[in-house]
């Protein structure tokens, strides 16, 4: 048996072009390794306004396959849901919305499906009356939540908590594998016998989740095997560090830009200290005016940026500055420590100057 595993689509009507261009990329994937199943493990949607405006592209995409889909809620399925039954709304006839609570089993292609909804707590799981495996059946469990004891969470900290759950939720139940959602990065740890998997997003859906975006691919017999199929359309996140020069220019390297495609997320930082903020502004909305078009998203931010009138004309920032153009790092991993360099020194040049006024 041969199942797509993918998680956090996060469709939305604001990013409805981009989002459904992801979803015919999950589709086309799915056709192309003849999986048995697609699996997704919560966060299709990402309100469940989201859920009533797209529900019909959704049916109208996976109403190609000619395999089953298992969705299962996740939280930001269930956000705004109000009155509302996931299990109402028509996802097509291909679709098995995972919606009991606490669990549901069922089997597909012969391997059993442990469905475990997204919930706020699963501490009660010990009751649970999950019947034991049969005899020479492989298990998946489906779930929408944090894997504490996996120690992943690479997210925003008001989702640290929601769902919850303990690696032994799974290694109980005797699951094989475990679909995972909700964590954005690809993550995966196994428990004895028990693989729990992140394939991570589908699409880059906010700031900071770098790397590609993709879903996994799950054969199962005698074994497990996963392979992850990168998704292109989804595009990626890319975050730069730029110090700006003291007469606030900002300079990307062109071969740095000509890497980036339409569907990517570019954000820029910009570090140091300028003489003239005004004149940062002028070159920050050159860089969007040239960029923007280019790509998805083009944000530029400078929080810790520092403005000192005067300073580029006083010999100690000019040599100081010389001397750090000289020791540019070759190896990646120094040039953060060094762009650093650059900006604390420029801070206490400053600091220097103003107590000498003072």
């Amino acid at each position: 048996m041969k199942m797509i595993h993918c998680a956090d689509l996060h469709l939305s009507e604001d990013e409805k072009e981009y989002a459904l261009s992801v979803l015919d990329a999950i589709v086309a994937v799915t056709v192309e390794e003849k999986a048995d199943l697609l699996v997704f493990a919560g966060d299709v949607f990402n309100t469940f306004h989201d859920v009533e405006i797209l529900s019909g592209e959704f049916r109208k995409r996976v109403g190609t396959l000619t395999c089953d889909v298992l969705v299962l809620p996740g939280n930001h399925d269930l956000q705004g849901i109000g009155a509302n039954k996931i299990d109402r709304v028509d996802f097509g006839n291909q679709v098995i919305a995972l919606t009991q609570q606490p669990f549901q089993l069922i089997e597909r292609c012969g391997v059993e499906f442990l469905a475990i909804p997204f919930q706020r707590s699963l501490k009660d799981y010990v009751n649970w009356p999950v019947p034991p495996k049969a005899p020479g059946k492989r298990r998946v469990a489906i779930a929408h939540g944090t894997v504490a004891d996996m120690a992943i969470y690479t997210g925003g900290s008001d989702e640290v908590e929601d769902g919850a759950m303990d690696s032994n939720i799974f290694t109980r139940f005797q699951a094989d594998y475990v679909a995972m959602g909700h964590i954005h990065g690809r993550r995966f740890q196994s428990f004895g016998s028990t693989l729990i998997h992140y394939p991570g997003s589908a699409r880059v859906w906010r700031q900071h989740e770098d790397g590609p975006r993709g879903v996994n691919l799950v054969t199962i017999d005698d074994r497990v095997a996963v392979e992850f199929r990168e998704l292109k359309s989804s595009g990626q996140y890319y975050h730069y560090a730029i110090p700006v020069s003291l007469d606030g220019k900002i300079d990307i390297a062109p071969a740095v830009a000509e890497g980036w495609g339409i569907k990517d997320w570019v954000s820029i930082e910009c570090l140091g200290i300028v003489e003239d903020q005004g004149l940062v502004v002028q070159a920050e909305e050159a860089l969007r005016k040239q960029y923007k078009s280019r790509v998805r998203k083009f944000n530029i931010d400078h929080p810790g940026l520092s403005i000192a009138a005067g300073i580029a004309a006083h010999p100690l920032a000019e040599k100081f500055l010389e001397i750090w153009k000289g020791k540019e790092p070759v190896d990646p991993k120094g040039r953060e420590i060094w762009l650093k360099a650059r900006e604390l020194g420029l801070i206490a040049i400053k600091e220097e100057l103003e107590s000498r006024h003072d």
